[in-house]
């Protein structure tokens, strides 16, 4: 380890890291952190259980995607949109090769030295 003004730092961050974690971890025990998140847990198991939570939106989200789907193939959205995506890129990179094409030019004050 180095024993320069650095070393020394280096540490002293460390040192203050272990002490934060140690008070964190003295504070999750104190009010029981660990086990009120595992008992939260279980109770939204139990209502997902109950009411089927879960299934349901996993269910809307099959349902919303699907009619996505069907709109986007009906009217071709993506074919659309991709192509648009295509020509503002194309876009893009001319504007970019146009601006490094005139940066590289030589200016009016560099050519008559």
């Amino acid at each position: 380890t180095r024993q320069d003004d650095a070393g020394r730092a280096a540490r002293s961050v460390g040192d203050a890291g272990l002490v934060a974690a140690e008070k964190a971890q003295a504070l999750a025990q104190e009010h029981r952190v660990t086990e009120r998140i595992s008992e939260s847990f279980q109770k939204v198991k139990a209502m997902d259980a109950q009411y089927a939570v879960s299934e349901k939106a996993t269910s809307a989200a099959a349902t919303s995607w699907q009619a996505l789907r069907d709109f986007d193939k009906k009217h071709r959205l993506s074919s659309k949109a991709g192509k648009g995506l295509v020509q503002a890129t194309a876009s893009a990179v001319s504007a970019s090769s146009a601006a490094v094409g005139w940066l590289r030019r030589p200016s009016a004050s560099s050519s008559s030295g």
